[in-house]
């Protein structure tokens, strides 16, 4: 027969499930502890995570500073402190664990003290073996693009592929004078396209004529104004499909007025 029918509550026999918490968020900031001095509501407490961790942490701290021999039976309290906090929810283990962390960094500050302070290196790290390089990857030029001429060793690297492709077209400023490919069309080549758009067979819709695009509008008065200042003059006042037939000197395409229904 048990001799002690009615045992004393303690931490070891009200064990709390996962799930408890006691009326009491451990985890928020405003999370406190209140012990009650009426014996009758031991039992209570008991049940409070919150004031389960404030109590066992102090016990825990206390016996983490009994180290001495005179103290008998610390090692053993010791780990049924830690066993009880490590049962106490939630995140018992993870608790438990910086509650011995903070404890064993503190008797390693109490011992450097007694030590008056020695000097002391921390042991290097082991050196991490380096990355592995990426793989080379060549970069592809974009469609139309015409390639390097000058050889690899000679090439000047500028930071941005393209511009590495540009400055290494020739290898000096007089070859790449004499590359014509890229230049720019000349005023009547460029401006064929406002005469084309003026035949009535090419069918093209107002809208959609050269003339009303503003980037092909905006490189056309630069070539007019280079070609023929006259005929740049001219525009304030007429029409391009007027303008234009006559600065290259050709006839309207037949069926039109001359541009002078405006655009």
């Amino acid at each position: 027969p048990n001799p002690n029918p009615n045992p004393k509550p303690n931490f070891e026999t009200r064990r709390l499930d996962k799930t408890s918490s006691g009326g009491a968020s451990v985890e928020g900031r405003d999370a406190g502890t209140k012990y009650l001095t009426a014996a009758p509501l031991l039992h209570l407490q008991l049940s409070d995570p919150a004031f389960r961790r404030h109590f066992l942490v102090q016990c825990a701290v206390f016996l983490g500073f009994c180290a001495s021999p005179l103290y008998e039976g610390v090692d053993a309290n010791k780990k049924r402190v830690m066993e009880a906090i490590r049962q106490t929810p939630p995140h018992g283990e993870e608790f438990a664990a910086a509650v011995a962390l903070a404890l064993r960094r503190e008797e390693g500050w109490v011992s450097w003290k007694r030590d008056n302070c020695k000097d002391f290196e921390r042991e290097p790290e082991a050196p991490r073996p380096p990355p592995p390089a990426p793989p080379a990857m060549r970069r592809r030029l974009r469609a139309g693009a015409a390639a390097p001429a000058v050889p690899p060793e000679k090439r000047v690297r500028l930071g941005n592929p393209e511009l590495d492709r540009l400055w290494n077209l020739s290898e000096d400023n007089a070859s790449a004078l004499g590359d014509k490919r890229d230049a720019a069309p000349t005023a009547e080549v460029y401006l064929r396209n406002v005469v084309d758009d003026m035949d009535p067979e090419a069918q093209i819709e107002e809208t959609y004529k050269s003339k009303n695009d503003k980037t092909y509008v905006w490189k056309a008065l630069r070539l007019i104004a280079k070609a023929d200042m006259g005929a740049f003059q001219r525009l304030g006042a007429e029409d391009m499909e007027t303008v234009v037939p006559a600065m290259l000197g050709v006839e309207p395409p037949a069926g039109t007025d001359g541009g002078t229904d405006g655009g």
